[in-house]
């Protein structure tokens, strides 16, 4: 990509590079295979139960196997989903999708219970069902990354690179609302960048701002403190015709953000630091750690905060970038491999040699500047902390005395996170041109290709 637009051809071998990943991906591991993924499975069954009504179709009865559908498939069970295509067929009253499950908003099912009604309409064999509408949000997002890329080319190495991570194609080839949430982080990143690069900033910017962090904040409210990214352009650049309306509109903008947000998430923030210990910890709850334990307590909870990522950084690391489940069957040096090749793409991906015209020595400078590192650094470290406070009162109970490590916590939390990481890594150093980058997006892809099949590896020993 040697001009400043992706063109239509680029965006359609994006596009499918992206599935065929999904699609090994859905290969090596039969649905669902997702954390949680159950319960998003239940939320998407009823999302297309009600589209269905809405037709006027009134038959919800669902393939008998996707009634008793696994998770985590061993051997046996995947080779069994992908050979036997006549059992578990019929159609029968299913005890998923008859009601919401969980606080999670609604809105991030719409795309994969469309297509779950589209493919029960059909009368389509549930693997079929099931792979399709996955596929579905996978194609959503690399839509939404399509569309990233546009708003913002200067970005496209460090888009490319998120979208192409193992962890990425698996977290979002699912029913998960985890792809919502990753690709408009993608975008509102994405915006925000593009708002750096402008020489002046108007207040149609100023609205596209705060429209993007409403299509992504309000998923999961731990992300909030990315809205702090507002901060990230220099306002300098403000247009002086425009700027008592910007101030204006702006600091209205803001209540009601947070008005809408406290409105949809407000009522599950408190609880959180009420009483929010989950029962799948399945553990004594009678003494858990609550916003009260925090305060009296802080010096405890610092240090087994401090202690856990100690502890678990690599295993966070590794979680990121290679995806949660059965990561642990990949050989260390492909998982080494992977992350070296990660990191050299996103530290040179703001920083690439002016070989590529998509940049300009001005947006090099707001990209690299001192503004953008310090903001883009607190926010991952606020929002590390943040993932180990809110597990912490889900999983964890409180000893006095004891210093236990924080459970619960997993790597695919960071997926959001890992858009920062350009202006963070960024370095003098490391100035790739666009050749080496070229390469290095190859060998990510085949690296994906080979992490996913030491998975499948996995799955079938199991």
């Amino acid at each position: 990509m040697t001009d400043n637009k992706m063109n239509f051809k680029k965006s359609l071998i994006f596009i499918a590079v992206i599935m065929c990943l999904g699609i090994i991906c859905t290969l090596a591991m039969a649905p669902l295979c997702v954390p949680d993924e159950e319960i998003h499975y239940n939320d998407a069954l009823y999302m297309s139960n009600q589209m269905l009504k809405a037709v006027g179709h009134n038959d919800l009865r669902i393939p008998a196997a996707m009634d008793q559908i696994v998770s985590f498939r061993d051997g046996s069970q995947t080779v069994s989903f992908w050979t036997d295509w006549t059992t578990g067929q019929e159609l029968v009253d299913s005890k998923f999708g008859t009601s919401w499950e969980g606080t999670m908003p609604s809105f991030p099912y719409i795309w994969s219970g469309l297509f779950l009604a589209i493919t029960r309409l059909m009368g389509a064999p549930y693997q079929v069902i099931l792979i399709v509408s996955r596929l579905a949000n996978l194609l959503f997002f690399a839509l939404i990354a399509t569309l990233s890329i546009y708003v913002c080319p200067q970005m496209k190495w460090a888009i490319m690179t998120v979208s192409f991570l193992p962890s990425t194609v698996w977290g979002v080839n699912s029913f998960s609302y985890d792809m919502w949430n990753t690709a408009f982080a993608v975008l509102y990143v994405a915006y925000i960048a593009r708002c750096m690069t402008l020489d002046k900033i108007k207040i149609r910017n100023i609205i596209g701002i705060f429209i993007f962090m409403m299509l992504f904040l309000p998923t999961k409210f731990i992300y909030f403190p990315m809205a702090l990214l507002i901060f990230m352009p220099s306002y300098k650049k403000l247009d002086r015709k425009d700027k008592r309306n910007i101030i204006i509109f702006g600091g209205v903008a803001l209540a009601i953000v947070g008005g809408v947000l406290w409105y949809l998430r407000g009522p599950e923030v408190i609880a959180y630091f009420s009483f929010c210990f989950d029962l799948r910890a399945e553990a004594d709850y009678s003494n858990v750690y609550t916003l009260s334990t925090i305060i009296h307590h802080p010096f405890h909870v610092f240090y087994v905060i401090v202690a856990t990522f100690i502890e678990y950084t690599q295993h966070f690391i590794i979680k990121s970038i290679c995806g949660e489940n059965y990561s642990q069957h990949v050989p260390g040096f492909f998982q080494f491999a992977i992350i070296v090749v990660f990191v050299l793409l996103m530290s040179g991906s703001v920083n690439i040699r002016r070989t590529d015209k998509t940049f300009t020595e001005n947006d090099v400078a707001a990209f690299r500047s001192i503004r953008a590192r310090l903001i883009a650094t607190f926010i991952y470290v606020i929002n590390s902390i943040g993932f180990a406070i809110a597990f912490l009162l889900m999983f964890n109970i409180y000893s006095e005395g004891e210093f236990r490590l924080i459970v619960g916590m997993q790597g695919r939390y960071y997926l959001p996170l890992l858009m920062l990481l350009p202006f963070i890594l960024n370095n003098r150093f490391w100035k790739p041109d666009e050749k080496t980058m070229k390469k290095l997006m190859v060998a990510l892809i085949v690296l994906n290709v080979v992490v996913t099949f030491c998975k499948f590896a996995g799955v079938m020993e199991t």
